[in-house]
């Protein structure tokens, strides 16, 4: 004599938003983690997050599927986006060039010593640190003058603008948009812009 088995009762479907209901990510074997969790909710419609809308879930998905090394990257200007690490480093070491920025002997001090840059309240790219292709560009681009500085400036993906500039930048809309700097095309010479100290290295005098 067998026994009979014990049966099931269906549960009906649900669109509540718990992690016992959320599956595991079989993909690569990597338990959910609660990074993943807000993304897929804000793709499948469970939450609305500011600044997160879902074709950025479902890329942040995505990329967790790849690498699993989501973080928040907050730049000079204080805003911030989370950001697949190895993606982005992946970008900035893949696009590097020297550059020149010119300053006054007290901040050039300051900055070679601590080696971090000193970003610009307002400009024609927001708040960031601008950066000339010559030395002698920085000579009727900058605003104090004095000393110099050639940096290894890590670009990455770079947002071209025109002459006007866009002075609503700022470092986490960039990052949202894939972007990691800005070049503005200027008649007296191209600037570059960037927004985090960790794309500023190796400063010196040129």
């Amino acid at each position: 004599t067998f026994a009979t088995p014990r049966q099931c009762t269906p549960q009906p479907p649900t669109r509540t938003f718990t992690m016992s209901v959320v599956p595991r990510n079989r993909r690569r074997g990597r338990p959910i983690t609660n990074e993943w969790l807000m993304n897929f909710a804000v793709v499948n419609g469970q939450y609305d997050i500011p600044g997160l809308d879902r074709r950025q879930a479902q890329q942040n998905l995505t990329n967790y599927q790849r690498t699993g090394s989501f973080t928040t990257v907050t730049g000079w200007d204080g805003t911030s986006a989370r950001v697949d690490t190895a993606s982005r480093n992946s970008r900035l070491d893949g696009h590097v060039r020297d550059l020149y920025h010119q300053t006054d002997p007290d901040k050039a001090e300051l900055i070679l010593t601590s080696q971090q840059m000193r970003r610009g309240s307002t400009g024609l790219a927001g708040g960031g640190c601008y950066f000339a292709i010559s030395e002698s560009d920085t000579y009727h681009k900058a605003h104090n003058r004095g000393v110099v500085l050639k940096c290894t400036v890590k670009l990455g993906n770079v947002k071209r603008l025109g002459p006007q500039g866009d002075s609503s930048v700022t470092f986490g809309g960039l990052l949202r948009d894939g972007y990691d700097s800005v070049r503005i095309e200027r008649p007296g010479g191209t600037e570059y812009v960037v927004y985090n100290w960790d794309q500023v290295e190796d400063i010196r005098i040129a």
